[in-house]
């Protein structure tokens, strides 16, 4: 998650559950978004973008973008939409990078 500071409320989170099928691919993913709407959502479009195939940096990314997309953050002192918007996109490649790296036994 994105913080200002210790403590204060996330102004992104984002986590990430997978599996992976002998041969890497995506069996079954659920990414759960939180902060950038008025409640936490599935990011459903990346999910279904994900789900079956082999993840490149390619396809992670144009899934997080579609994460982003289903946000509706709202402006605030915490930042512009905008930007939350774009910590959606950074922070759902890393969470997905990270929990593929996990499930190949790599972290």
């Amino acid at each position: 998650k994105i913080e200002r500071r210790a403590g204060d409320f996330s102004t992104v989170g984002v986590a990430v559950q997978l599996s992976l099928t002998d041969d890497a691919r995506i069996s079954h993913i659920g990414i759960g978004i939180t902060a950038v709407a008025p409640a936490a959502f599935a990011a459903t479009d990346a999910e279904a973008m994900l789900t079956g195939g082999a993840p490149d940096d390619a396809i992670i990314r144009r899934a997080a973008e579609a994460a982003a997309a289903q946000s509706r953050p709202a402006s605030d002192s915490h930042g512009p939409a905008d930007y939350k918007r774009a910590m959606v996109v950074t922070m759902t490649i890393r969470a997905v990078a990270r929990a593929i790296a996990r499930a190949q036994g790599q972290d």
